[in-house]
């Protein structure tokens, strides 16, 4: 359990504080008064009996109260929410697919049913933001959409690695617990990046000899490959292994780049000849497959005959489908807990979740933690001076806070829109997100960007217009033909097509709501709006754009938040492929800091500090009776 300390005090967790006493007392007061009435009336001395203690020995009464409440709080509580907590989980699996197909069908039809429970908007000014669903994202296509012959981007890539295979790119060796001994890689540019990240692994080896490469490259942009390289503690030496699913040969630039940086000859590189792939848009899924593949067997010190072997393997159609749409669950899994759905991490013990929180499971029962906040100064870059500031002055402070702030705006300021070519896909991804959040809420942009606020705003009539068009397109199509309204959704465009003769462009122009969101998004417009936005004091840093600066800097940032009055965690780690290649990161006015920790109030980040507290004596008989209970349900087999 995780209290929350604002200036070192604590905030009481027992449960035999004041308020707690006098409902407690309330409460058994009025059963014992209910249970005499009745006991009167049928003539029960059992239910009498605590009328008569109350009246002639009080002393008594009190101390069966005290006894009845702790059985309460230390059993029947507990059994209470472990039950609930057990009915809950098996009604969301039996309930998921079923919410997914009604949600897909009122986004198509623009409605949402009454009864349904919307999100709380958190506060405007808390920087966190309850985002719309990326419809480019591989999420939406693949559960949404059912398009299972897209070509995955570089973000689709990195961020299956990180969800599916708990890889992403390998920073330090206190990373090792997330990136299982991998440093993933993911180069959408050959010629730029391939000499600078084997030179990065070159020099992460020396620290951790069994670290492997494994990297997914992209041939002349338009085509996934895998390439995955092992170094030999004993002999010194680097092994590559190359698979291309088409069943091409190693291209010379690869191979010249592995002589050169890490001195691999031709013995120590083998080149899959396994034809796997026969499509033109399956390329990413066979190159994930082959990284997994390939990385388990060097890691386990196979041979390349083995490896050869592994590889020969084919996936029809429908497990191809099949693949992607694991992918998608755990990309939609992933996602929940980092934004959508609070982390349990300022939770109770048994719903901690490792990743989210870094802190063993073993380690919970027996010690609680608590965020200790630190005084901040509020002057618009309260997030720098949270993250990089010092307290020398009484409040955390750095003097660097706004030329922080303008190293992020020149940054950006290398590209003029979402659709810039030069921009990376990851950081294109992050963007639209941000872009995303305010089109949902052109509220948290008040007092921040009025010129941004202008553009949501105009955009949202624009989408609200084509979605009541739409409205009235289903209804005359209904009328027209003998086709269900549900039908009619489902093939709106090609049933428009042979019935009205709407062409698609007309199509997309006045009942396709995507393209006037997609427009905003990718417009040069929102861009430099924003880009001046974010170079004045007065603009928040949000959630979404933590991301984009961890990268900048470096630096993994922890934030706790609230949303939604639930407790939230989440950890922002550094990616160097938000990052392109012809920017010099400002490692002077970033410092060399590696971890931080901050609190996000509404409207104002502070340091803060993660600090294990004792729990107390009734907390630690409280736990051990949960966990007795739980064996005691596992034994009797009532968890399955």
């Amino acid at each position: 359990m995780l209290g929350i300390t604002k200036n070192n005090q604590k905030e009481s967790t027992d449960f035999a504080g004041e308020e707690f006493v006098i409902y407690a007392t309330c409460v058994c007061l009025a059963a014992t008064f209910a249970a005499g009435c009745l006991g009167a009336v049928i003539g029960s001395p059992l239910l009498t009996f605590p009328l008569a203690m109350l009246i002639s020995n009080p002393v008594v009464w009190v101390l069966m109260g005290i006894i009845l409440t702790v059985a309460y709080k230390m059993v029947v509580e507990p059994l209470f929410y472990l039950a609930k907590n057990y009915i809950n989980g098996k009604r969301a699996s039996k309930g998921e697919k079923s919410e997914e197909k009604d949600t897909e069908l009122q986004d198509l039809q623009g409605k949402t049913p009454e009864k349904q429970a919307r999100p709380k908007t958190p506060d405007r000014d808390s920087g966190i933001f309850d985002c719309k669903e990326n419809k480019d994202s591989f999420v939406y296509k693949t559960n949404k959409k059912e398009d299972y012959k897209f070509w995955l981007s570089n973000f689709d890539i990195a961020e299956i690695a990180k969800s599916y295979y708990g890889w992403m790119p390998y920073r330090k060796k206190g990373h090792r617990e997330f990136s299982k001994g991998v440093f993933f890689s993911c180069l959408d540019n050959l010629t730029s990046f391939l000499g600078n990240r084997l030179q990065e692994y070159k020099d992460k080896v020396k620290g951790d000899n069994n670290l492997v490469l494994s990297s997914i490259l992209n041939l002349n942009n338009n085509h996934w490959v895998t390439l995955v390289i092992s170094h030999d503690e004993k002999s010194k030496k680097f092994r590559a292994y190359y698979c291309d699913s088409f069943g091409e040969p190693l291209p010379e630039e690869v191979s010249s780049a592995l002589q050169k940086t890490l001195g691999i000859d031709n013995s120590s590189i083998r080149n899959s000849k396994a034809k796997q792939q026969d499509d033109k848009y399956n390329c990413g899924i066979f190159a994930l497959e082959n990284a997994k593949k390939i990385t388990d067997m060097l890691k386990a010190g196979k041979s390349f005959d083995e490896i050869d072997d592994q590889l020969k393997y084919e996936l029809s159609s429908e497990q191809l489908i099949e693949k992607r749409k694991e992918f998608a669950k755990a990309l939609k899994k992933d996602e929940q807990s980092r934004a959508g759905t609070p982390s349990p991490v300022l939770g109770s013990p048994g719903n901690i979740s490792r990743k989210d929180s870094g802190v063993s499971l073993d380690s919970v029962e027996s010690k609680q933690t608590k965020i200790v906040q630190y005084n901040t100064t509020g002057d618009g870059n309260c997030f720098f001076h949270a993250v990089f500031g010092d307290n020398s002055s009484g409040q955390y402070k750095t003097e660097k806070a706004q030329d922080m702030r303008m190293e992020w705006h020149k940054f950006l300021s290398q590209f003029n829109s979402l659709n810039d070519p030069r921009m990376p896909e990851l950081l294109k991804g992050q963007m639209q997100k941000v872009f995303g959040a305010f089109l949902e809420n052109p509220n948290h942009l008040i007092g921040m960007s009025d010129s941004i606020k202008d553009l949501v705003q105009h955009t949202n009539r624009r989408v609200e217009k084509i979605k009541k068009k739409t409205n009235k397109l289903i209804k005359k199509l209904c009328c027209l033909t003998t086709l269900k309204e549900n039908e009619v959704i489902g093939d709106l465009r090609s049933i428009s097509a042979s019935n009205l003769n709407i062409s698609e462009r007309k199509y997309d122009r006045n009942y396709n709501s995507d393209t006037a969101a997609n427009s905003f998004l990718n417009g040069k417009s929102i861009y430099r709006s924003y880009l001046e936005a974010i170079s004045s004091q007065s603009y928040h840093v949000f959630i979404e754009e933590i991301s984009i600066l961890a990268s900048l800097a470096n630096i993994e940032i922890d934030v706790y938040y609230k949303n939604n009055g639930n407790d939230v965690n989440t950890l922002f780690l550094p990616n160097a492929g938000m990052i392109n290649e012809g920017y010099q990161q400002n490692n002077e006015l970033w410092g060399n800091k590696e971890q931080e920790t901050v609190y996000l109030a509404p409207g104002h980040y502070e340091r803060a500090e993660i600090v294990e507290v004792e729990p107390s004596l009734m907390e630690k008989v409280s736990s051990a009776i949960q966990s007795v209970v739980t064996v005691c349900v596992n034994a009797l087999g009532l968890n399955t």
